[in-house]
């Protein structure tokens, strides 16, 4: 179906109000999942509805209501999932909080929306789902009256936030993950109340026209340029309103049709590592939080990929929903592959055993994005070992997502928070068609490479900058990169490493979680002069969400020749709970070097700009 037919079929649809809890699943599906839960699950959810009861809930959070409605979605989800009655009242009363509020629009995107922003969008979900669970414990009128809340606080507005003079994130040409949070979220809360609102249909419309157009943006391999953190956790709100979408129309309208819901749950699988983080480049978090194992299992069972589902149970969540998704009749299968590249998101993974390794090098100008062109990281043995930091809390009024330069003020965020290049003490560029690229993500059965461009991210500085990783399975790395710069240049080599790093010799000893990564130079010579710094760089500021201070730190050793030079050849060997130097014979000649790995009968060699493995 079009995004037009899908349009004007639920334009054309009414509805009438119906028994609840209806959005997500039926009051008949409860038995069976409180089965699931078991009696240890519902024990913890009962202890979380407590304790989050301990604030009274006619109290509502003026700065951010969403974190109000979070709550209030916690308990009466326990309370669907438990039937503790005590619950209802104290819910009850946080539906009539935030009603009570004279706006949900948060402070600080005044100026950046006109009418409506997402934080809207969030509250009348929240105070939406709410009402459905709590079932026939609200009344019809009442429920009238939740509509009739929703309607003055959200939906209204997101009408003309969404007519002729569009807010930003709706207009066609964009595609932000807030287009389709707030349009999902939009949609879930319509669903919930459609029998309640005459325009139901207008409002249905409106929000799948966002999702569709978000989802009809995704590329071929599924990625999102925001990262796994934001693009995922977004795509839930579309999700669920798919699901409740097609409940409420009795499935005359189905998003789950759509292809890029085919694929984009590779972007997650292939980022999520042995031990269980995810990727976390841009600005996202690594752990897989109970949002990202719901929307994996949703779109397991929408298109019935069993290694998605078994990624998604290897992780499972503590929630209702999470239960909900999880579609037992689909079984688990393993990975596919084990190299994943995503050009659009700029990011590359390959793993073998509990070895994993990413390379991200991107475009410069994505939502949320770093400067961290031609960057890697690695966890072996179910530790990180080079990492990528986690989020730094946003701080508007400092200018944090002012790309012009006061975003790059946060290290976390700067190329000197990245394992990549400094060129004369200077990160990346911020500008149009500054960045990097994906060139290669290749696997030849012993042994796999990606390779990054990332020449492009230092204009006026760099002429080339070709990275390729090469993992020789199971836990062996080998670092290359050829650097040619714009005039005699000092290169630093950075490597953010987790846990401790100390020297022997020539070789780094990283240290972390009970693993050992012995990281061993060979190129450039020696002859020249080397220089080995540990650095770390504490920030203090305030959070614009919370207003309260925080404090972030970032620690690098990094590695650079004396002297400047007009082109430069690194050469890193790492090998997990290795020896160091005594691992490796390295070999220069006039045609070129060698370099092998003890236990390995094969050599590496260089390759034109890159790296490979060539057997005896």
């Amino acid at each position: 179906m079009t995004i037009t037919a899908t349009l004007d079929t639920l334009r054309a649809m009414t509805f009438a109000p119906a028994p609840r809890p209806r959005l997500l699943f039926d009051a008949a599906d409860i038995p069976a999942l409180r089965a699931k839960a078991g009696v240890g699950m519902l024990g913890r959810v009962r202890e979380d509805a407590a304790r989050i009861m301990t604030t009274p809930g006619e109290q509502a959070n003026v700065l951010q209501p969403y974190l109000s409605g979070m709550e209030g979605l916690a308990a009466a989800q326990a309370y669907a999932l438990t039937g503790d009655e005590r619950i209802v009242p104290w819910a009850r009363a946080r539906i009539g909080a935030l009603l009570a509020m004279e706006t949900w629009f948060s402070p600080v995107h005044v100026g950046a929306c006109r009418v409506c922003d997402h934080v809207m969008a969030n509250v009348a979900s929240e105070v939406a789902q709410m009402a459905d669970l709590l079932g026939e414990t609200v009344s019809p009128d009442e429920m009238a009256e939740i509509a009739a809340g929703l309607r003055r606080r959200h939906f209204d507005p997101f009408l003309d936030g969404t007519a002729e003079s569009a807010e930003w994130w709706f207009r066609p040409a964009i595609m932000s993950n807030w287009k389709i949070m707030t349009c999902g979220e939009t949609g879930l809360a319509a669903c919930a109340v459609a029998g309640y609102l005459p325009d139901a249909g207008e409002i249905l419309a409106r929000s799948a026209q966002g999702v569709l157009q978000v989802l009809d943006a995704v590329p071929a391999e599924g990625d999102w340029p925001e990262g796994v953190g934001y693009w995922f956790g977004t795509l839930r709100y579309g999700l669920q309103y798919a699901r409740a979408l097609h409940r409420l129309t009795g499935g005359a309208v189905d998003l789950f049709q759509h292809p890029a819901l085919r694929v984009t749950g590779d972007f997650l699988t292939m980022l999520t590592t042995p031990a269980g983080a995810v990727y976390n480049f841009n600005d996202c978090d690594p752990e897989f939080g109970a949002g990202l194992s719901e929307v994996l299992a949703l779109l397991a069972a929408s298109s019935g990929r069993g290694d998605w589902m078994a990624v998604a149970r290897a992780h499972p969540a503590e929630t209702l929903l999470y239960l909900a998704y999880d579609d037992p009749a689909i079984a688990d299968t393993p990975l596919p592959r084990a190299v994943a590249a995503f050009p659009t998101a700029g990011a590359a993974t390959m793993r073998a055993a509990r070895t994993f390794v990413g390379l991200k090098s991107g475009p410069a100008q994505a939502g949320h994005s770093h400067l961290d062109a031609n960057s890697f990281v690695i966890e072996a043995g179910g530790a990180p070992l080079v990492h990528d930091y986690r989020y730094w809390p946003q701080a508007h009024f400092l200018g944090y997502f002012d790309g012009g330069g006061p975003r790059w003020h946060f290290d976390g965020l700067a190329t000197i928070g990245h394992s990549t290049l400094l060129v004369d003490g200077k990160g990346q560029a911020y500008a149009d068609g500054c960045g990097g690229r994906i060139v290669e993500a290749s696997d030849h059965g012993e042994w796999a490479r990606l390779v990054g461009d990332a020449a492009g991210a230092y204009p006026g500085l760099l002429t080339q900058f070709t990275r390729t990783v090469l993992l020789l399975k199971p836990d062996v790395i080998v670092i290359r990169d050829r650097v040619a710069c714009a005039g005699e240049r000092d290169l630093e080599w950075l490597l953010h490493h987790a846990g401790t790093v100390t020297s022997r010799g020539r070789d780094s000893i990283i240290e972390h979680q009970g693993v050992r990564l012995a990281v061993t130079p060979f190129l450039p010579d020696r002859a020249l002069g080397w220089r080995v710094s540990d650095v770390m760089r504490t920030s203090t500021y305030e959070c614009s969400d919370t207003r309260q201070e925080v404090t972030m730190a970032i620690r690098y050793r990094g590695f650079s020749a004396f002297r400047p030079a007009h082109e430069a050849e690194f050469l890193f060997g790492l090998r997990v709970n290795g020896a160091g130097s005594a691992d490796w014979t390295f070999a220069q000649t006039e045609e070129g070097w060698t370099l092998r790995a003890a236990g390995y009968a094969g050599g590496i060699v260089p390759e034109g700009e890159m790296l490979a493995y060539r057997e005896r």
